[in-house]
């Protein structure tokens, strides 16, 4: 697999001219900036500390609360925001992800909730930080009437 990479790369570097090199690492260099100004308007710093808030803000799940992402809370591919997803556990203490590697999101993570959402019709049970999870309001179902 190795191999293939690397033939691969070479095929790439090898077509790739000093002019369209320069392009590349100047618009790299370009969106870097960007981002790190973005980072330094007043908006940025005003999120930041409205996700900083919500996070603080914590419920007490227990099981069968439905629950949904908190507003820019969200660290896993799924479910989206607004997707309600099933408290299926507590855990009581809270477990740390065992990931090693220290430059990951998920490293030491406080995991005290598993929830269950539906992907394509199919359960999927996922540990996660209750800190990052709101309840659902609850909406008043209708029985049909006759």
């Amino acid at each position: 697999m190795a191999d293939k990479n690397d033939e691969l790369m070479q095929g790439l570097l090898s077509n790739l001219t000093p002019e369209a090199l320069t392009q590349l690492v100047e618009k790299m260099v370009k969106e870097r900036t960007s981002e790190i100004n973005r980072s330094r308007a007043p908006e940025y710093r005003e999120r930041l500390m409205k996700a900083y808030t919500l996070l603080l803000d914590l419920h007490k799940f227990s099981e069968g609360d439905v629950v949904k992402w908190k507003p820019a809370l969200k660290n896993k591919r799924l479910p989206d925001y607004d997707v309600p997803m099933v408290v299926v556990e507590t855990i009581d203490p809270p477990i740390r992800d065992a990931n090693e590697n220290a430059g990951s999101q998920y490293f030491r993570e406080y995991l005290n909730v598993v929830v269950g959402f539906l992907d394509e019709d199919e359960l999927v049970l996922v540990h996660m930080d209750g800190r990052r999870l709101e309840p659902v309001e609850a909406v008043a179902i209708e029985a049909d009437q006759p």
